[in-house]
């Protein structure tokens, strides 16, 4: 299913995952992003795409962000869903900090882990990781 808009994608995957996290769901919602945003015409997750409801993925490489990141990824969900912000919308906003602290640092983990990922020819800087944003110690 090809997406027109990024933000639409990022709506639907918002309300898809508001429990659960898992292969199935990461990798269905990677493809819907990495296609909205054009991400799957070259580089590590060229010929990626969704194709009559199946995902078809070459180089296997949502397996290896999977094995690099999935663990995380469940427990920065759950880290998320306890943090006790009733409008998701606002989570970001109404967090308090030191748990907003320990996310950003488990997110820097997962960037660099992302750097590690076989198969990838690319350095920390093509996933962000020198994005002042991402600037996190």
């Amino acid at each position: 299913m090809r997406e027109r808009h990024y933000s639409q994608a990022i709506q639907e995957i918002t309300k898809g995952t508001e429990n659960l996290i898992d292969f199935g769901v990461f990798s269905r919602n990677a493809v819907r992003l990495l296609v909205s945003s054009k991400m799957t015409r070259r580089g590590p997750f060229q010929g990626v795409r969704i194709f009559r409801g199946e995902i078809h993925d070459p180089e296997a490489m949502l397996d290896r962000v999977w094995d690099a990141i999935g663990k995380a990824i469940v427990e920065l969900k759950s880290q998320l869903l306890d943090a006790g912000v009733q409008n998701r919308s606002r989570i970001l906003v109404e967090m308090c900090e030191p748990i907003m602290d320990r996310i950003a640092g488990n997110l820097w983990k997962m960037f660099k882990r992302l750097a590690l990922v076989p198969g990838s020819k690319y350095t920390g800087a093509d996933c962000g990781q020198q994005n002042p944003f991402f600037g996190f110690s």
